[in-house]
């Protein structure tokens, strides 16, 4: 979690409340470009060490994957290897009897198989039967 910004003495009270959205716009904006800023001199710095190294930055991104959280796959900390299926939609694997809502078995399990195995009935009991 970033650190909690220190507080700014601004007297906002004679402000009208267009000037007020005036401002805070003005402050996101801003906001923004500083955000921009940082990633752009991440990205530089980046593309100096791959360079300096013998390697193009876009080589190394495609060949290891997108890089996110600190996470060990492929024994390279810190890079995951794109899902080829991302975004793909599944053919439904699960039906409630209930309510007739279905579920491909992948990402986090619905609240109804979650109450059903709590009452101790089995997934397979929702299999979709073909």
């Amino acid at each position: 979690m970033p650190p909690k910004a220190p507080k700014i003495d601004l007297d906002l009270e004679g402000l009208t409340p267009e000037q007020l959205e005036a401002l805070a716009e003005e402050a996101r904006a801003k906001a923004e470009e500083l955000r921009t800023d940082a990633r752009r001199s991440v990205f530089v710095d980046l593309n100096q060490r791959a360079t300096k190294a013998g390697y193009r930055l876009e080589e190394l991104v495609e060949e290891f994957g997108v890089l996110q959280r600190p996470r060990v796959i492929s024994g390279i900390p810190g890079v995951r290897k794109v899902r080829k299926d991302k975004g793909q939609k599944f053919p439904p694997k699960y039906r409630d009897p209930k309510s007739g809502l279905t579920w491909s078995g992948r990402g986090r399990a619905p609240g109804w198989i979650v109450e059903h195995e709590a009452q101790g009935g089995k997934r397979d009991d929702l299999l979709i039967k073909k």
